[in-house]
């Protein structure tokens, strides 16, 4: 049985997470223990989505459990995360340290949720110096492994020629699924691991082949609470298209790291998102329009599998919505001066992106958005901190995202029409009791809050006239002294011409009252606009929000002076890969 002692030098660079950052301040400092074997150590204090790059070296005996096959048996590498305060354990898991051997060096991504929120371990592992091997059947030459590489995109370093190499590891226990974008190797390092496979019987030649034979394999991950441990995916090689272009589709499935290297480049607002810029040159470049189906196939493919993703978090569906609403302008463009069938069918397709991404992204934001309704109504609307500052989150990811203008202000109708829809949902619930002339009276200041923070200088800026009319309007009913005004159809009209008869009805049916007698009164109201004849026309969309086709296509075909400043590819490691030159 052979033996490997190998160097580990593991890098612990940051805790990242796409939460509110009001949501964040609780926990304070943290940090981050690992644990191998009898070496226990801890990283300094550090602030969720602040840098720490803390290394720690240590030598670790690897047994090899098949020569052939080049695998290891399981070594567990422990992680614990801890707030300093309170010593509140936040996360706790393990990775087989055994499967990134053959690697030399990775970047790696841990996720996982804390009380809803989610949250990533963002770490790096290194296997360098003298590799000893003992064997007691046979003589193995020692092998010396020269690191010459870089890791992106979680530490900034010199541009330099790299490229995605993936690995073909044995799955791990854990759920798995791609959200990293591989070390490239330097010759020297790809010399050392050639000879290195070799030496094992051309086993990396053996793995390309049976990579290639799985083909276009889908992974999909269940979202859950325990840890997803992203990287470990193995990514396979488009078999269609060349390798260069395989390992382009391959990096713009990255979108956690694409993003986290565009917010370190502080870009101006109009400047093109890291991730539009590198699908919009390299496709022009390729000449992908000029009958190159099969990149273009691919392109498509690798971005829808990016948005139903299910670890897709509210930053990262900023981003993508973002970079694929600039890619739907930049090709409109390109489509001007060419007239392509192909950029317009293209265009088409990427439209069909951003109508399944903007679902998802309301989806996500839903979930949150019902909390905090429950969490001011739980207060009787003496106040909304809570929902101003989880808009105002909303609104710095769009300007940190470079969000174009008229897709912000789509998403902020939206947005608004969902609180509404929202507030009517939790007066009328009858298990909270909420239709009261009290939550009648404080909605009236919570109208004031929201529509004096839309009216401030940002982004988010609005016309504020009729955006809250369904809170506006359900605060009018609650507060009528008679009721029996809405079994008329015309006063109704007056009084509240956003609501429908259901809502009006649910109010009523819900309504708190005080005596026996108004509530045979309200009953009786009940009755009458029950039984009507009267078809009224309700001037509000209860849908839950959806861009359709005519939303869209109006919004990207204005005839606006669109500015976009290109994204400098040269500042980042990506510029050395193989797929530019």
């Amino acid at each position: 049985m052979s033996h490997r002692k190998i160097d580990v030098k593991l890098t612990i660079q940051k805790v990242f997470s796409s939460a509110p950052e009001s949501s964040l301040s609780q926990f304070g400092f943290i940090t981050c223990t690992y644990s191998r074997g009898d070496i226990t150590e801890t990283t300094q204090p550090f602030e969720i989505n602040k840098d720490l790059n803390q290394t720690f070296n240590f030598l670790s005996t690897f047994i090899v459990k098949s020569q052939k096959e080049g695998t290891y048996k399981e070594k567990e590498l422990q992680f614990v995360i801890k707030t300093v305060t309170k010593k509140k354990e936040l996360f706790k898991t393990s990775v087989n340290l055994s499967k990134f051997v053959n690697s030399i060096t990775t970047s790696q991504i841990l996720n996982f949720t804390y009380k809803n929120l989610p949250m990533q371990l963002l770490y790096s592992l290194q296997f360098s110096g003298q590799v000893h091997q003992i064997t007691k059947t046979s003589q193995i030459p020692q092998l010396k492994r020269q690191i010459t590489s870089i890791t992106i995109p979680l530490e900034k370093q010199s541009a330099m020629a790299s490229s995605i190499t993936p690995t073909t590891s044995t799955p791990s226990k854990q759920t798995t699924a791609s959200s990293q974008i591989s070390s490239g190797l330097a010759r020297s390092a790809r010399d050392a691991r050639s000879q290195n496979c070799s030496s094992r019987g051309d086993f990396s030649g053996g793995s390309v082949d049976i990579s290639r034979r799985v083909g276009h394999q889908r992974v999909k991950s269940a979202f859950s609470q325990r840890p997803i441990f992203l990287s470990e995916m193995n990514e396979v090689q488009k078999e269609n298209l060349p390798e260069d272009e395989a390992k382009f589709v391959d990096d713009i499935k990255q979108v956690t790291s694409l993003m986290q290297f565009d917010l370190e480049s502080k870009n101006m607002p109009m400047t093109n998102t890291l991730m539009s810029e590198l699908i919009f040159e390299i496709l022009i470049k390729k000449k992908a329009f000029d009958g190159k189906e099969d990149l273009l196939e691919a392109t498509n493919t690798a971005l829808e599998e990016t948005i139903s993703n299910d670890l897709l978090f509210v930053k990262q569906a900023i981003y993508l919505y973002s970079s694929i609403s600039r890619l739907c302008l930049l090709f409109k463009k390109e489509y001007e001066k060419s007239s392509s069938s192909q950029i317009g069918n293209f265009i088409k397709v990427l439209s069909e992106s951003i109508k399944k991404l903007y679902t998802k992204l309301f989806e996500i934001i839903k979930k949150d958005l019902q909390k905090l309704m429950e969490l001011i109504f739980n207060k009787s609307l003496m106040s909304c901190d809570e929902l101003i500052n989880f808009i105002d989150d909303l609104r710095k990811m769009f300007e940190q995202m470079r969000v174009t203008k008229v897709f912000i202000n789509i998403f902020v109708e939206d947005l608004l029409r969902e609180i509404n829809i929202l507030f009517i949902e939790e007066v009328v619930n009858p298990s909270k009791k909420n239709c009261c002339t009290t939550i009648g009276m404080n909605s009236v200041m919570i109208i004031s809050f929201l529509q004096d923070y839309f009216r401030k200088p940002h982004i988010f800026q609005i016309d504020c006239k009729d955006q809250f009319s369904v809170i506006s309007e359900t605060s009018r009913v609650l507060l009528l002294n008679d009721k029996s005004i809405l079994s008329d159809n015309e006063a109704r009209t007056n009084i509240c011409p956003h609501l429908s008869l259901a809502k009006i009805t649910s109010i009523l049916e819900n309504l708190i009252v005080k005596t026996d007698q108004e509530e045979l009164s309200v009953k009786k109201v009940i009755s009458q606009i029950t039984n009507t004849d009267n078809f009224t026309i309700v001037k509000f969309d209860y849908s839950d929000p959806l861009l359709n086709e005519y939303k869209l296509n109006e919004t990207i075909n204005k005839n606006e002076n669109w500015e976009f400043i290109p994204f400098d590819l040269s500042t980042t490691p990506l510029i050395g890969r193989n797929y530019f030159k």
